[in-house]
C-alpha cells in the first residue's frame, strides 16, 4: 500500500492567523486601505536565525502572509541577522524550509538586515549629528545601576554630554575595531525619567568580535534589535509591523526611530497575543538547551514544538493552520491547552489516514480448531463509514495470530470485555475466539502463548451460538505480519507549566519520562510493505502514525505516533506521568483495577461546606432546578455565580446559564480569574437569548464565547458583524441537502441498504457545507425525508 502525504501547502491567504475571520489587525488594515492611508499592504515575517521555528512562530507566519495575500499585498522575509555570535546558515536554511511548508511564499522578496548594515551605521552617524546619539563608555554592570527602576527614575551617563564631534570620532573608531567589546556602546539620547524604561538612553551599537555567517569580519559593531528592526521596516516599506505583545512596551522607541530620523517610509507596529501552549516550552534559549544538553535528539525530534518536529511527527500543515484559526488573533495573552491542538491534528488526520492493523506489544495467539495452512483472504476497508472516501486491502487470516498483549488478562475485573480465560471476542473483520488455555513461561510465569478456538460468523454477524461478544481487537496473521519499529511519543514535559518552576530549580526537572517508548517488536498488517517514507495511518485502536522520514529504509519503516486517539492525560491530572512502555519481551503487567469510590450523596456534599454556602447550593436546586453537581460548584465559586446571576438576569434559563458557565466558560478560563475577563455575565446572558431564540447554534455560540474571552463586545454585535446567523431557511437549506446527497451515492446506497448511522455524516457534510450556521435539526428532518 503507498500512502504518501498530502504535498501540496495551505495556501496562507485562506486565513489570516489561518483564516479570513475578522480580528482587529484585519480591521485596522482595511481602515487604513478605505482612508488612503496605504495602498497596497506590505507586512513581514523577521525571525532571527539563532534556532528552530517553534508553532508559536507558525501563528505569525500564518497571520503576516495571509493578511498580504487576503488584501492583495506582499509579505516579505526577513532574517534579522544582527547576533553573529549566536547565528548560523542553517538556522537559515531551515527557517526558510519551515516557512516554505506551512504555505509562505515571498516570491522575491527575501532579505537580511546584514544587507543595511552600511545603512544602518548611516542612520547611526544621522543620530550622533542631530545630537541623539552618544558614545558612552560606562560597564554593562554601571549602565544597569544608573538605569532607574519603575519608581525611580534613572541617571544620567557621564559621557551623555560628549561631543558631536567625539562621539563621531569614537564611534568610527568602534567600527574600526580599535577597542575590545564592552569598551563602548551607542546610545540613543531620549530621557533618562522616561516612565517607559525602554526610553531610558537604549543601546543601538555594541562592539561583537565574532564572524557574521553572510558577512565574515568585516564588521566589529552590531546594530541592536530595536534599532536594526524598526530602520529596515522602513527600508522596506513595511505598512503594518506585526508583532507579539512583549513588543508592546518597544513600540515607543520604534517610533522614536522612525519620527527622528529621515527614513524612506513610515511603518506602523501592532502587537497581538502571542501563542502559549502549557506542557510546552516556547523560549529558544531553553530549546536551545535541550538540544545542545542531548535531552532530545536534536532540533527535529519528534516531541519538540518546533516546526520540524512536529513535521517529522506527522503534523501536517493544515492541521495547525486549523488550530491557529480555533484559536484566533486576540489583544491579550492566554494559556492554550494543547489537548485543543491534538484534537484539530486528530480532525485532520481523521480524513488522511487510512485505518490499518498493528500490534504493538504480541502475545501469540494459536486457533486450535483452524485448519494448518490454510489461508482466509479478508477484504477490509481503508476507510470508516463516517470518511467519504473508497478504498480496501486484503487481510490474511491463519492459524496462528498476534494480539496485543494488553488485549488479556488471566485474571480479569468486572466489566473485563477483552480476552480472558475463557471469554469470547470478536476479531476486527472477522469471526470469534474463545480462550481455553494459557501457556506460560515455567522459568518466569510469563503468559506466551494462548490457545484458542475460533468461530466464523454468521451472516447476522453474530456467534453460531448467539452470543454478541462486547469486545472487538486488532489482530495480524504472524506467518504474514511484517516486523516493525514504532516509537510512542508523547508529551515532553509532565507539568503544565514546565518553566514555572520554583528558585534554585531547573525546568528540565519536569521533563516527562515517559515521554517517548520505542518499540522494536512490532508487527504489522502486510498491506504496509510497500508504505512509503512520510506516510499517515492510522493503527486501529492505537493512534495515528506516520511513516519516519528520516529513520525508515525500503522494507524497514519506522513508524512515528503523531497523536493517540484519545486524550488521555486529562485522566492523569495530578498523577504521575505514566512510565515507557515495557520493552519487547518484558512481561506486560495489568494495572490493578481501581476501587470505584463511592459517590457521595448531594445531601453529604452539602455537610462539607459552611452553612452560608450549603444554603445557597440548596437554593439554587429548589428555586432554580439548578442539577445538584452544578449547585455545588456555583456555591463553592463566588465569581462564577456572579456571572451566573448576571446570566439568567438578563435571560431567564438557569439550567442553560449554569451548563454554559460551568461547563464551557470555565474550561477556557485556566489560570485567569473571573474578575479579569473582558465581559461580564449579561453579555452571556445575551450569548444564551441567542441560542435559545433560533439565532445561532451552540456550536457558533462557542466561537462567539471565545471571541468575547478575549475580546469582550456584545455577541449580539459580534454574530451580526461576522454573519453568523443560523440558516433556518427551508429552501435554502434543501438545497445544500440536495446537493450532498447528489455528491455522495456510495454513503447514500449504504443508508438505504439498512446503515442508518450514515445519517450523522450527512449532517456533518451539510454542516460543513454551510459553515456550520446551518439548524442541525432541521438539518435532520430534511435528510430523514429525502433519504428515506
Amino acid at each position: 500500500m503507498k500512502t504518501a502525504v498530502t504535498t501540496q501547502s495551505p495556501r496562507p491567504s485562506d486565513a489570516d492567523s489561518g483564516g479570513a475571520a475578522s480580528n482587529f489587525i484585519r480591521n485596522i488594515i482595511a481602515e487604513d486601505l478605505a482612508a488612503g492611508r496605504h495602498t497596497r499592504v506590505v507586512t513581514r515575517f523577521p525571525p532571527e536565525p539563532n534556532g528552530y521555528l517553534h508553532i508559536g512562530h507558525a501563528k505569525s507566519i500564518l497571520l503576516n502572509f495571509g493578511l498580504a495575500a487576503d488584501f492583495g499585498g506582499v509579505c516579505h522575509m526577513r532574517f534579522d541577522d544582527t547576533n553573529p555570535a549566536a547565528e548560523d546558515l542553517e538556522y537559515v536554511e531551515a527557517i526558510q524550509r519551515d516557512v516554505r511548508w506551512l504555505g509562505g511564499d515571498w516570491g522575491d522578496k527575501l532579505f537580511f538586515a546584514s544587507d543595511y548594515f552600511e545603512r544602518l551605521y548611516a542612520f547611526a552617524v544621522e543620530l550622533i549629528r542631530k545630537g541623539k546619539a552618544y558614545v558612552c563608555s560606562l560597564s554593562e554592570a554601571e549602565t544597569r545601576e544608573m538605569r532607574g527602576t519603575v519608581t525611580e527614575p534613572g541617571r544620567d551617563s557621564p559621557y551623555r554630554n560628549r561631543s558631536v564631534e567625539e562621539n563621531l570620532e569614537l564611534f568610527a573608531r568602534m567600527r574600526a575595531g580599535e577597542f575590545p567589546e564592552g569598551a563602548h556602546v551607542l546610545r540613543a539620547r531620549i530621557d533618562m525619567a522616561a516612565p517607559n524604561m525602554k526610553m531610558r538612553d537604549p543601546p543601538i551599537y555594541r562592539i561583537k568580535r565574532a564572524r557574521h555567517y553572510r558577512t565574515g569580519d568585516a564588521w566589529c559593531v552590531y546594530p541592536l534589535y530595536d534599532f536594526a528592526h524598526s530602520l529596515s521596516d522602513a527600508i522596506e516599506g513595511i505598512t503594518h509591523s506585526i508583532c507579539t505583545l512583549e513588543f508592546e512596551n518597544n513600540r515607543e522607541l520604534y517610533d522614536w526611530f522612525i519620527e527622528t530620523l529621515d527614513v524612506p517610509s513610515r511603518p506602523r507596529q501592532y502587537e497581538f497575543a502571542r501563542l502559549n501552549l502549557n506542557y510546552t516550552v516556547m523560549s529558544k534559549r531553553k530549546l536551545l538547551g535541550l538540544v545542545k544538553g542531548g535531552h532530545v535528539k536534536g532540533w527535529d525530534d519528534p516531541r519538540m514544538p518546533t516546526i520540524a518536529g512536529l513535521r517529522r511527527r506527522g503534523v501536517t500543515p493544515e492541521a495547525i493552520r486549523s488550530f491557529c484559526e480555533e484559536i484566533g488573533v486576540a489583544k491579550t495573552n492566554s494559556m492554550v491547552d494543547i489537548a485543543k491542538f491534538e484534537s484539530c491534528v486528530r480532525d485532520d488526520l481523521n480524513l488522511r489516514a487510512p485505518r490499518v492493523m498493528a500490534v504493538l506489544r504480541p502475545l501469540r495467539v494459536v486457533l486450535e480448531n483452524y485448519p494448518e495452512g490454510q489461508v482466509e483472504e479478508i477484504d477490509a476497508p481503508y476507510w470508516p463509514e463516517d470518511v467519504p472516501k473508497q478504498g480496501s486491502r486484503k487481510v490474511p487470516l491463519s492459524r496462528v495470530l498476534f494480539i496485543e498483549r494488553d488485549d488479556f488478562l488471566e485474571d480479569p475485573p468486572k466489566k473485563w470485555f477483552r480476552l480472558a480465560p475463557g471469554q469470547q471476542v470478536r476479531l476486527r473483520y472477522a469471526g470469534f475466539i474463545t480462550c481455553r488455555e494459557v501457556v506460560k513461561d515455567p522459568t518466569t510465569g510469563e503468559v506466551v502463548e494462548l490457545r484458542c478456538t475460533y468461530d466464523h460468523p454468521t451472516k447476522s454477524g453474530e456467534a453460531p451460538d448467539g452470543r454478541k461478544p462486547k469486545g472487538t481487537l486488532h489482530w495480524v496473521s504472524a506467518a504474514h505480519a511484517i516486523p516493525v519499529e514504532v516509537r510512542l511519543y508523547d508529551r515532553l514535559f509532565a507539568v503544565e507549566r514546565p518553566d514555572a518552576v520554583e528558585e534554585g530549580k531547573d525546568f528540565l526537572e519536569n521533563m516527562n519520562q515517559g515521554s517517548l517508548a520505542s518499540l522494536t517488536g512490532c508487527r504489522v498488517e502486510p498491506s504496509l510493505s510497500t508504505v512509503e517514507r512520510g506516510s499517515h495511518v492510522q493503527f486501529e485502536r492505537q493512534g495515528f502514525f506516520f511513516v519516519d522520514p528520516v529513520d525508515s529504509a525500503p522494507g524497514a519503516p519506522v513508524f512515528n505516533r503523531t497523536v493517540a486517539l484519545k486524550d488521555s492525560w486529562s485522566k492523569l491530572a495530578g498523577e504521575k506521568p505514566a512510565p515507557a512502555a515495557a520493552p519487547e519481551g518484558a512481561a506486560a503487567k495489568a494495572p490493578p483495577p481501581r476501587p470505584k469510590a463511592e459517590r457521595a450523596t448531594f445531601e453529604e456534599r452539602l455537610a462539607r461546606l459552611d452553612p452560608a454556602r450549603a444554603d445557597r447550593a440548596r437554593r439554587l436546586v429548589e428555586a432554580r432546578g439548578i442539577p445538584g453537581d452544578d449547585a455545588l460548584v456555583l456555591a463553592e465559586d463566588d465569581g462564577l455565580l456572579r456571572l451566573f446571576e448576571e446570566a439568567v438576569a438578563v435571560h431567564d434559563n438557569p439550567r442553560s446559564a449554569a451548563n454554559w458557565v460551568i461547563h464551557s466558560l470555565s474550561r477556557e478560563l485556566k489560570d485567569r480569574k473571573t474578575g479579569d475577563l473582558p465581559f461580564s455575565g449579561a453579555q452571556l446572558g445575551e450569548l444564551l437569548a441567542l441560542i435559545d431564540d433560533g439565532t445561532i447554534s451552540g456550536k457558533i455560540a462557542k466561537d462567539v464565547l471565545a471571541e468575547i474571552m478575549q475580546q469582550g463586545g456584545s455577541p449580539r454585535a459580534i454574530v451580526e458583524r461576522r454573519g453568523l446567523r443560523q440558516v433556518a431557511d427551508e429552501g435554502a437549506l434543501e438545497r445544500i441537502v440536495d446537493q450532498i446527497i447528489a455528491g455522495h451515492p456510495g454513503e447514500v446506497s449504504r443508508f438505504r441498504a439498512g446503515n442508518t448511522k450514515l445519517i450523522g455524516f450527512f449532517v456533518g457534510q451539510v454542516l460543513k457545507a454551510s459553515g456550520g450556521k446551518a439548524n442541525p435539526d432541521l438539518v435532520n428532518t430534511l435528510l430523514t425525508r429525502k433519504l428515506a
